[in-house]
């Protein structure tokens, strides 16, 4: 991708020499006449450009180029500036350096040799800024295909309730218990209340506390020192993994009564050891956790204990078991026609092609049967798509729908 530069002088004749310079090294060249119109192309897009090249002088009443380069630095702090002078003095000069100027360089008759000097030194500057726009890009862009992987999809009085719910709780720096039957999207809610909560730049971490033994549970939490047992080596835990983030601990319900204590400890003190280790280590994450566990029972039986439970539920979620199936499937169908960019004449799928409307209301049913859950996502429904890639096309598409769930079975 070329080097996109943006020129700011009064001087037709410098514009035009820097142009003619800065096109033959391959960069795409920006001329302006004033201070104030660079500024205002760098605000309105600060990845607009790559390199800003101003002058200092733009004759009377008009905004000089330290007071544009102050005000470039409060939107864009990181873009590189090289300041050009026809009267330069050492401290204008150290003063346009002050202010973050990469490079000063002086109109003289060596105009065109010292810019390409000054080019050269800025090299590794200039890529690691295009470099820097780029991740950001590409990191904003996965970030938002994330958030749409655990954005849910309903309608339903319940949903919207749910949803309600989540952004509630999102921004409170509490602990949520996520309590519903299995299937019914604990993880989900958990991941939806993490993305939209101040932590979501961070790690979101999750573990199923019911698949392993309290063993190795202890272990992927807290993690665990060299030689911890015999032969085992160094392993970083969830917990310092998910710093400044979120920890979803699923089926919490199943952890013995002993190893309670232990993530009681987390909770009140956010402290914890590694296995085998003695130095105490600090965190701070924010702890989730579900289960489909009768708590109150487990607690009146000794199975769970009462204070974990308390910290646990400063806020709670009850997830639906059934939550108006023919309302969401209707809205998920409407939801999966708009992410295929298809329009009905009257905007509605019941006057729409009856063969793409019955696939994607298969699709939509089959989503729901195979995950055995009334929580859809965006991401789901579309992977879901992507298993019958010809049913929109094809005339006998129906049979090869059965065809491909019977096989999935």
């Amino acid at each position: 991708m070329p080097e996109r530069i943006l020129v700011a002088d009064d001087q037709e004749e410098i514009q035009n020499l820097l142009r003619d310079m800065l096109e033959q090294r391959g960069a795409e060249v920006t001329t302006v006449g004033a201070a104030q119109e660079a500024l205002d192309l760098v605000v309105a897009d600060t990845d607009a450009y790559d390199l800003v090249i101003l002058d200092y002088d733009f004759g009377e009443r008009q905004m000089n180029g330290l007071a544009c380069l102050e005000e470039i630095r409060k939107s864009a702090a990181a873009l590189p500036v090289i300041i050009l002078t026809g009267k330069g003095t050492v401290s204008m000069a150290a003063e346009s350096i002050k202010l973050g100027a990469e490079e000063f360089v002086e109109k003289n008759f060596y105009l065109e040799e010292n810019m390409e000097l000054a080019l050269m030194r800025l090299d590794n500057l200039i890529r690691t800024t295009i470099d820097n726009k780029r991740l950001r890009r590409e990191r904003e862009f996965y970030r938002e295909e994330l958030r749409g992987k655990y954005n849910i999809v309903g309608n339903s009085r319940p949903i919207r309730q749910l949803i309600q719910q989540i952004q509630e709780v999102a921004r409170i720096p509490r602990p949520v218990l996520i309590r519903g039957e299995r299937g019914t999207g604990k993880e989900l809610v958990a991941a939806a209340i993490h993305h939209d909560s101040p932590r979501k730049k961070n790690a979101f971490m999750t573990i199923n506390c019911a698949a392993l033994a309290e063993g190795l549970l202890e272990c992927e939490l807290f993690g665990q020192e060299d030689n911890a047992f015999t032969n085992s080596s160094f392993r970083e835990g969830r917990f310092v993994l998910a710093d400044k983030g979120t920890l979803f601990l699923d089926e919490i319900g199943n952890m013995s009564y002993e190893f309670q204590q232990k993530i009681l400890r987390i909770l009140e003190y956010q402290q914890f050891e590694r296995v085998g280790g003695t130095k105490t280590l600090k965190v701070d994450v924010r702890i989730l956790a579900a289960t489909n566990s009768d708590l109150e029972s487990d607690m009146q039986q000794g199975k769970f204990r009462e204070d974990l439970y308390d910290r646990l539920a400063f806020e709670t979620i009850w997830l639906p078991r059934y939550a108006s199936a023919a309302k969401t499937s209707n809205f998920c169908v409407t939801t999966l026609w708009n992410d295929w960019g298809l329009k009905s004449p009257a905007s509605s799928p019941r006057n729409c092609c009856p063969r793409l409307l019955i696939a994607s209301t298969l699709i939509i049913g089959t989503a729901m049967c195979v995950n055995s859950s009334m929580l859809l996502s965006r991401s789901l429904i579309k992977s879901k798509v992507t298993q019958f890639p010809y049913i929109i096309c094809r005339r006998k598409f129906s049979r090869r729908i059965t065809l491909k769930l019977t096989n999935n079975r």
